[in-house]
């Protein structure tokens, strides 16, 4: 007997938003570099962001539309895995793990962490008070749920066996963080585009011409998480893209020209008269410029390793 048929063309636009959402999640994270920080993109996880010997490794899931998460969702067990998996192959690196989704948190069914308490919450709560009885208390109980579910990777079950809470507080719950209830692509995309604007006001760049750098840094991000370059994103590269973005190229016979022009007597008040009705500033780009053509197929192919040591992308979920 074989199993029903899927609706394939679902599978493979969900597949596709999903992979969208990872990349304008790229380009928040862009623009929020300092100067000596990378970005790595489907490296060791989705995003990988070093910097001065930490690392904050980041899964992004556009997964609102399969509902809440817990402790019991296959890709956060996975998440707990991954995680273990990358720290022992970079134990040079002080690694942080985020899993970020568009779903919210949910219970555990039969409420294991008591009545109104999910495990992510409480996973969270724990990580944000380090030293308190509340995260010991916190710690015992995940703990405990863990060992019981036996669904983990057999080397978490035997630290989580054989290390005190102590141990499993600072290496396993405080370095995985669990962010939920995120904003939708449509969201994503105004606050780019806000960032973008704040940016440009600092150089008196006005908001339509910020906004036109959108498209530039999407399919940057896009190429750079297509290709098998170990070359990083950073801050660097984001105002280079920016300025040639928002900037007007003239060539230089014109420049001559104008400089000449406005030497000539009476040149200064006549254009400014000619210009004070101008209007420079235009509507946004339409969504749909947002995305480079060709993205679904591009979508499929295989991703690069770098940053982080990792297993093939393959074999791990997307």
């Amino acid at each position: 007997m074989s199993g029903l048929f899927g609706d394939s063309a679902r599978q493979a636009n969900d597949s596709l938003r999903g992979y969208i959402y990872q990349i304008l999640r790229s380009v928040v994270v862009w623009l929020e570099l300092g100067e000596n920080e990378q970005l790595y993109l489907e490296g060791a996880e989705d995003l990988d962001r070093i910097y001065d010997g930490e690392a904050l490794t980041e899964q992004v899931k556009d997964t609102a539309g399969s509902g809440n998460i817990t402790l019991r969702t296959p890709t956060v067990v996975e998440a707990i895995d991954h995680f273990w998996e990358h720290a022992a192959r970079n134990p040079e690196i002080k690694l942080r793990f985020r899993y970020l989704t568009t779903s919210n948190a949910g219970i555990e069914r039969n409420s294991p962490f008591g009545a109104g308490q999910g495990g992510i919450d409480l996973w969270n709560s724990a990580a944000a008070a380090p030293g308190t009885p509340k995260a010991e208390a916190a710690t015992a109980s995940l703990v405990e749920f863990l060992i019981e579910e036996g669904t983990v990777s057999k080397p978490v079950r035997d630290f989580l066996s054989s290390g005190n809470h102590e141990q499993i507080f600072h290496r396993l719950i405080m370095p995985i963080e669990w962010v939920t209830g995120q904003h939708d692509g449509l969201a994503m995309i105004r606050l780019i585009k806000d960032r973008l604007v704040t940016h440009g006001a600092t150089t008196g760049i006005a908001p339509a011409d910020a906004e036109a750098a959108f498209d530039a840094l999407y399919t940057a991000a896009f190429e750079a998480a297509a290709r098998k370059e170990e070359i990083p994103l950073n801050r660097a590269q984001f105002l280079r893209i920016f300025a040639g973005a928002t900037e007007i190229q003239l060539p230089k016979q014109d420049l001559r020209a104008l400089v000449k022009a406005a030497m000539t007597p009476g040149y200064a008040d006549a254009l400014s008269l000619q210009m004070s009705t101008a209007v420079f500033e235009g509507a946004p780009p339409p969504p749909g410029a947002a995305f480079p053509p060709g993205c679904a197929r591009e979508a499929t192919r295989g991703s690069p390793n770098r940053g982080l040591r990792s297993t093939s992308w393959l074999d791990r979920d997307g």
